[in-house]
């Protein structure tokens, strides 16, 4: 029995306030001490730290809100579109919640605050502006984090919306199940090459692509697909013994470099 979207749906206020919590933490952490995660040895992370950064340990986790918001992000847009299926208005929706405040706030940190001010003197100011302009700057290592770094996730963001329509279109075609495990073939394929690279080389892949939403595809999609089972009146809450050993996956990915990229996937549920 499908059931017709709710406009408010409350169970996800709490997941919202956790996630902003997470995130807090961790900044407040990296605020505090220089530095937000244990660092990497060899194969593992090196606990060669403060007593008290240890016993803080837990905030070094928060980031994980991101992963959490990025599901929240797909299992809404999912539901907003569910409730008029009219690609303009989506659109429209879309970019008047977004882009109005976020160039706003795009301006105030390029012209006005002085830790981020540019003086537009030379090519690489004017290519700042623009690539946030435009929503790419996370496609370039040199602007990836220019401005304000939370700036990055507001262009995955906008990316994974313009990839919605081809996660319709494809679990049109194969199905929702086959269509999951498609982009959970390109985001977890990426995110092994890029431990790999770290483990190995101490190098990564090129910024186009662990920078890209094709790297949070199947994690923002997994939001999407929650809510497809939702509207269709699905249980959408996971087994205790599934909830212990992705736990204990998170710890490993988290832990252990050569799996380390792992850690944002398996952290989402």
């Amino acid at each position: 029995m499908e059931r017709s979207p709710k406009r408010h749906l409350d169970f996800l206020d709490p997941l919202r306030g956790f996630a902003i919590l997470l995130v807090f933490l961790y900044h407040a952490l990296g605020a505090a001490y220089g530095m937000d995660q244990l660092s990497w040895g060899t194969w593992t992370r090196d606990f060669n730290v403060s007593g008290s950064f240890l016993l803080l340990f837990p905030a070094t986790l928060g980031w994980m809100g991101v992963a959490v918001f990025f599901v929240i992000s797909g299992f809404c847009i999912h539901l907003s579109f569910s409730r008029q299926q009219d690609w303009s208005l989506f659109v429209q929706r879309r970019f008047y919640r977004i882009y109005p405040p976020y160039l706003l706030v795009l301006l105030f940190f390029a012209v006005i605050y002085p830790l981020s001010r540019l003086h537009f003197n030379n090519g690489y100011d004017f290519a700042q502006i623009i690539s946030h302009a435009f929503l790419i700057h996370n496609l370039d290592y040199r602007s990836h984090f220019g401005l304000n770094p939370s700036f990055w996730s507001v262009a995955v963001e906008v990316q994974l919306y313009a990839l919605y329509p081809v996660v319709l279109a494809l679990a049109g075609r194969l199905g929702w199940k086959r269509t999951m495990i498609l982009l959970a073939a390109i985001e977890i394929s990426l995110r092994v090459v890029e431990s790999l690279l770290g483990g190995l080389y101490n190098a990564s892949l090129p910024r186009f692509l662990n920078g890209s939403p094709l790297f949070y595809w199947f994690s923002w999609s997994s939001g999407v697909y929650l809510a497809e089972r939702y509207l269709k009146g699905e249980a959408i809450q996971l087994p205790r013994l599934t909830i212990s050993v992705l736990s204990v996956a998170v710890l490993a990915c988290y832990f252990l470099r050569p799996i380390s990229s792992l850690t944002f996937p398996s952290s989402r549920c």
